[in-house]
């Protein structure tokens, strides 16, 4: 006996195939998702992570900037971030604490970025190491002498800067985001900008206190032309750089490095010879949010906003095709049984009323013709027609079985009318 297969079967079979595709894309469209959105995380926190070491940066300069004019017993004669040794040290502490914790959190290749960076921070030429000859320190601390403590206490955190802003540098190479990469960019120039700027001072300081006060030997005027040139350009580059969301902030930056005057003295001195200490030390004695430190702050905080956009659209795209897919899903899970319904039910309906119409209806509307009495002509009895809620082959099988019901009828009111006709010819 051939095995007998349901029409649901059958449906569902035949549209298992399509949609057992259709999950599949929803299952691979759903893993791009979560990988985009993954690559998305990542990169924002690379990028979030730049604004770590240019916070420590910052505590660096502002600690190796006291701690010079401490030595040279002139820390009275700038207006720096910090009032003193002790407040530097704690806030230089303070940040390299947040630097290293927010490292760890985010860990993978943000912690494999900045390892170099940290373990520059704890190891040989660390800021243990820089505190210890200042802190033994007990020479005279005068402008006008010099100070080899001083000289190595600057270059030595100077070196220290330079390993905290090395992967900054890294990282804008490898940022997809070209806003994210232009903001790394900046905040890598502005930070070299500031430690210039700081050279320029210090050696312009010492150069006129030293001296015969003006710069005029050939190594002076060199080094001079030097620092003139190198800031100007510098300046020029961040200023052109920031375009697009950091156009205002490149705008206030010029202004406001415009009216500390600082580059513009030096020019002057590669110009005359003549180092004005009241304006260069005026010039650098700026508030945290004015000129290069405030156009930093400015520049980390819309890193942050963006990244927090960026997070929030790959969360938004995630959450959308996981909804789509779940809906892909259940229409499919629902799909088989309706449509094998919507196929079946009719069909059984049909079967059906095909079955009372053999068994019953015809048999008892032949029967009522066949027993119609004497003097009554012989017609068709009402019949109740096979009915199907489809518009498709099912309607056109019931027609067709309506139609045999009809005719088989007929055949009965003909024959059944013969028959009369036949007995009354006889009596």
């Amino acid at each position: 006996m051939a095995l007998r297969l349901p029409i649901k079967v059958k449906v569902a079979a035949a549209m298992s195939v399509p949609l057992a595709v259709l999950m599949v894309m929803a299952v691979i469209e759903v893993g791009r998702s979560t990988r985009e959105a993954e690559v998305v995380r990542e990169q924002t926190d690379l990028a979030t992570a730049t604004t770590g070491p240019s916070g420590v940066v910052t505590a660096l300069q502002n600690e190796r900037n006291f701690t010079g004019m401490w030595l040279l017993g002139s820390e009275g004669a700038i207006d720096l971030p910090v009032d003193s040794l002790e407040q530097a040290r704690s806030e230089t502490d303070a940040s390299i604490r947040t630097f290293r914790e927010e490292v760890a959190r985010k860990g993978g290749e943000t912690a494999r970025a900045f390892a170099p960076a940290i373990d520059a921070l704890g190891g040989a030429g660390g800021i243990r190491e820089l505190r210890g000859p200042v802190d033994a320190y007990d020479g005279p601390r005068a402008l006008d002498q010099f100070n080899q403590v001083a000289d190595d206490s600057f270059r030595g955190y100077s070196d220290l800067i330079e390993a905290m802003s090395a992967p900054t540098a890294d990282l804008s190479r490898t940022t997809e985001d070209a806003s994210l990469r232009r903001g790394i960019i900046l905040i890598d120039l502005a930070t070299r900008q500031v430690d210039r700027i700081a050279w320029g001072v210090r050696e312009s300081i010492l150069q006129m206190a030293r001296g015969d006060g003006v710069v005029d030997e050939p190594p002076e005027v060199r080094l001079a032309a030097l620092t003139a040139d190198e800031t100007g350009r510098a300046h020029e580059r961040i200023v052109g750089l920031a375009t697009g969301t950091y156009a205002e902030l490149g705008r206030e930056l010029d202004a406001e490095s415009d009216a500390t005057g600082v580059l513009q003295q030096f020019a002057h001195i590669v110009e005359t010879g003549e180092v004005d200490v009241g304006t260069l030390l005026a010039g650098v004695s700026i508030q945290e949010d004015e000129s290069y430190y405030g156009f930093i702050h400015d520049v980390e905080q819309t890193i942050l906003d963006r990244a927090d956009f960026l997070n929030d659209a790959a969360a938004r795209r995630q959450r959308l095709v996981l909804g789509v897919a779940a809906l892909l899903v259940l229409a499919s899970l629902l799909a088989v049984p309706l449509v094998s319904r919507s196929i079946s039910r009719p069909l059984l309906s049909l079967a059906d009323q095909a079955r009372d119409l053999a068994r019953r209806r015809l048999p008892a509307a032949v029967r009522l013709v066949q027993d119609t009495p004497r003097g009554v002509d012989v017609g068709p009895p009402p019949l109740d027609p096979i009915r199907v809620r489809t518009r498709d082959e099912v309607a056109d099988v019931a027609a067709r079985l309506n139609a045999v019901q009809e005719t088989a009828v007929s055949l009965a009111v003909e024959q059944a009318a013969l028959r009369r006709n036949g007995s009354e010819a006889f009596v």
